[in-house]
C-alpha cells in the first residue's frame, strides 16, 4: 500500500477540467452521427428515387410491351378471319361451281334412271306378251294335236271300215275341214314366230 500512495503522491498533481473535453468530445461525436445520418438518408433517398425512376420505366416499357402485344394479337385475328373469310368464300364458291357443274351429270343420271325404268317397263311387257304367246302356242299345239291325232285316227278308222263295214263310233267331220284348220292353226302360230 505504501508503494500506490507514494505514487499517487509522486505524480503531479493536474487539475484539468474533463468535463470540458467530454463535452467538445460529445458534440464532436454527435455532430458526426448526424452527418453520417443526413448521408445515409441522403443516400436512401437517392437511391429510392433512382429505383422508383427505374421502376417507372420499367412499368412504363412492360405497359408499352403488353400494349403491343395486344395490337399484334388483334391484328393477327383480324387477318386470321379475313383469312378464314376468304377461305369460307372459296370453299363456297367451289361448292357452288360443283354444284353447277355436276347439275348436268345429275340430269344425265336421272335420264338414264328414266330410261331405265322405262325399258324395265318394256322388259316386262315383253315378257308379259312372251307368256301369253307362249301360253297360246301351248294351247295352239294341244288343239294341233288333237286335230292332228283325231285326222290320223279318222284316217286309220277309215281303212279299218273298209274291210269292216259300219262302226258305232260317230263320224268325224269331213277331212277337208280338219285340213284347213289345222293350216289356220299353224299359220296363227308360225307366222309371228317367222316375223319376229
Amino acid at each position: 500500500m505504501d508503494d500506490t500512495t507514494e505514487a499517487q503522491t509522486s505524480l503531479p498533481a493536474a487539475t484539468v477540467d474533463l468535463s470540458s473535453l467530454l463535452d467538445d468530445l460529445k458534440s464532436s461525436l454527435s455532430q458526426r452521427m448526424d452527418d453520417a445520418n443526413s448521408e445515409i438518408l441522403s443516400r436512401l433517398h437517392s437511391t429510392e428515387r433512382s429505383l422508383q425512376t427505374s421502376l417507372g420505366h420499367q412499368n412504363d416499357y412492360l405497359r408499352s410491351l403488353i400494349q403491343s402485344a395486344r395490337q399484334e394479337g388483334q391484328i393477327q385475328d383480324d387477318v386470321q378471319i379475313l383469312h378464314l373469310n376468304e377461305l369460307k368464300k372459296a370453299v363456297i364458291a367451289q361448292g357452288i361451281s360443283a354444284d353447277t357443274e355436276l347439275l348436268p351429270i345429275r340430269n344425265k343420271f336421272n335420264a338414264l334412271d328414266a330410261k331405265i325404268l322405262l325399258l324395265d317397263g318394256q322388259v316386262a311387257a315383253i315378257r308379259s306378251e312372251q307368256l301369253e304367246f307362249q301360253d297360246k302356242i301351248a294351247a295352239d299345239l294341244l288343239s294341233l294335236s288333237t286335230q292332228i291325232g283325231d285326222l290320223v285316227d279318222y284316217i286309220r278308222g277309215g281303212d279299218a271300215k273298209k274291210g269292216e263295214g259300219s262302226s258305232s263310233r260317230p263320224q268325224p267331220p269331213p277331212l277337208m275341214f280338219k285340213v284347213k284348220a289345222v293350216v289356220e292353226i299353224l299359220a296363227k302360230a308360225v307366222v309371228p314366230l317367222l316375223l319376229d
